[in-house]
């Protein structure tokens, strides 16, 4: 609908900057995370191995496990769907740290086991395109070609400190590499795939850096996020464009400017340390990222804007009690990260991820965060980026 031929969206005063086009893999058709659609079915992972449930649009609360197929000790899930309908195809369970089982869920009441692949060490995998990612600790990284879904082949194993999780813009692929700090790695060749880059989460201000102390742990979550330039508070010209990579570690989140893969950078914490006063012990266990419109008010007089929010997932423990929270942290200006939303804490334990689903119920499309923990999975309403609503827990 924002393609109307005569009414063109694709004339600016400004012109796009180089790496808006060269530094963007959403720019030259590699996908973009701001632009998919949550359908008809989730996957969880749960005691019982991995759970179908189909969603209830209207109201989340009623949506119901439709399938279950028993699988012991799954650490981690990634998904390849069609590439027309979105619908899903095949899935990828790492399995008790030992091997990854490709599963057929073309229909997905009835998932089934499709090939065991044996894999030393396997915790977090990420599907992107054509690429299985798997990061297998202290084994490092394997890449797997899965064009042909249920034969996945290796291409190459690469060597790192403590593989912990990853992500692409491709054709580069950063990885959360435990007291290695952040990898790149080029991998638009998965046979000749390299390390181009690393960077230990240690700060060395660089000039115009904002960052002023120093810390030394350990990365365990990374997200890509391509931000655009966009114009300016007085109309004379367009932002700087940047890739951001944010990786959290034992203490925090770091911004890193990756828009030279090959000269990585921090440039400051993503939350302020004050954020954690009171907390007996925390951990960043969830991280997502993206794009959001806020709506403004009838007539105006609140305009509408478009916004860029990184949604952070916390374990805490405060006076004995252990409890989970969620943040949004505004990163429309990258050097000055607002936190503008938060949900009321859960008292409960074991965060183990954070997802961001678009869920179109016409006419509405609504944004919602799905927190999986000990006791459940809860969706909130994040639509209104500074005020949450709690829709409802699934499972128990």
């Amino acid at each position: 609908m924002t393609m109307i031929h005569h009414q063109l969206h694709s004339v600016q005063k400004f012109t796009r900057s180089c790496v808006e086009c060269h530094r963007s893999s959403a720019t030259y058709g590699m996908g973009s995370v701001n632009y998919r659609l949550a359908r008809h079915f989730f996957y969880a992972i749960t005691n019982r191995g991995l759970e179908t449930v189909a969603v209830e649009k209207k109201e989340l609360g009623k949506s119901v496990p439709v399938a279950t197929l028993e699988l012991e000790d799954v650490e981690s899930f990634a998904l390849t769907t069609d590439k027309v309908h979105g619908q899903s195809e095949y899935g990828f369970a790492a399995v008790g740290g030992e091997e990854i089982i490709v599963i057929d869920l073309k229909n997905p009441a009835f998932p089934t086991i499709a090939n065991q692949i044996k894999l030393s060490d396997v915790q977090n995998l990420l599907v992107s395109g054509n690429t299985l990612v798997a990061c297998c600790g202290k084994s490092g990284i394997a890449l797997f070609d899965i064009k042909q879904p249920k034969r996945p082949k290796l291409m190459k194993t690469i060597s790192t400190e403590d593989a912990r999780s990853a992500d692409l813009a491709w054709p580069y692929l950063y990885v959360a590499d435990g007291p290695g700090g952040l990898k790149v790695l080029d991998i638009s060749d998965l046979k000749t795939a390299q390390v181009i880059a690393s960077l230990k989460l240690t700060f060395t201000p660089q000039q115009g850096s904002v960052v002023q102390n120093k810390n030394r742990d350990s990365a365990t979550l990374v997200k890509t996020f391509f931000q655009y330039g966009r114009l300016n508070q007085t109309g004379t010209g367009r932002n700087f464009a940047f890739q951001l990579v944010l990786v959290a570690d034992d203490s925090n989140i770091h911004m890193i400017n990756a828009t030279e893969p090959t000269k990585p950078f921090i440039f400051r914490q993503l939350l302020p340390p004050a954020l954690f006063r009171g907390f007996d012990t925390y951990n960043i266990a969830g991280l997502d990222v993206g794009t959001h419109i806020d709506l403004g008010s009838d007539g105006g007089k609140i305009p509408t804007e478009e916004n860029d929010y990184v949604y952070v997932g916390l374990n805490f423990n405060n006076n004995q009690m252990d409890r989970i929270s969620m943040l949004i942290v505004k990163i429309t200006d990258p050097v000055r990260p607002e936190v503008v939303g938060r949900i009321q804490a859960i008292q409960s334990r074991g965060l183990r991820d954070l997802k961001i689903a678009k869920i179109y119920n016409a006419p509405f499309l609504k944004t919602v965060a799905f927190l999986s923990y000990q006791d459940g999975i809860t969706a909130i309403d994040v639509t209104k980026s500074t005020d949450t609503e709690n829709l409802t827990t699934l499972f128990g």
